[in-house]
């Protein structure tokens, strides 16, 4: 909540820091640790992440088809990412300042209401396996054309 100009931190249960620049875009990142994880749990992020970025949004009971939020994240957010460290992840987004309400609203419902289906985990992990690695002479002629 904003009063009298000012953010009020003191219900907010984690650490923030804000910088003000005068600009017309935000820029906002989210640290997560993971170090609580087990074994298992470290291993199966990645595919919870890919699964979470892919799949649709159930909201009130209405489900978003991945077209739809697709739509919106192009409408609401110029970027949207994820990285994973060691014993954390970092979700990074960025909007136009003037969207920065939406745009948090579609952060805290791809958050809150995403809905996994076996389908959504069954392309995810298909698209995984199918990924095919690049050969040596693709990797040579990629450094070349990077180097000339």
């Amino acid at each position: 909540p904003i009063s009298g100009g000012k953010f009020n931190f003191t219900g907010i249960p984690f650490k923030i820091q804000l910088e003000d620049v005068n600009s017309k875009f935000v820029n906002l990142y989210m640290y997560i640790d993971t170090a609580g994880l087990i074994v298992r749990q470290q291993k199966l992020l990645p595919l919870l992440l890919d699964v979470w970025m892919s799949s649709p949004l159930k909201k009130d009971g209405v489900v978003s088809d991945v077209g739809e939020v697709i739509k919106r994240v192009n409408k609401v957010l110029l970027k949207m990412s994820i990285s994973q460290g060691h014993s954390y992840l970092v979700i990074g987004a960025q909007m136009e300042l003037d969207k920065l309400g939406q745009g948090l609203e579609f952060i805290r419902d791809r958050a809150y209401h995403s809905h996994f289906t076996i389908k959504e985990l069954n392309t995810t992990i298909t698209n995984r396996l199918s990924y095919k690695k690049p050969g040596a002479t693709t990797i040579l002629s990629n450094l070349f054309d990077g180097l000339y």
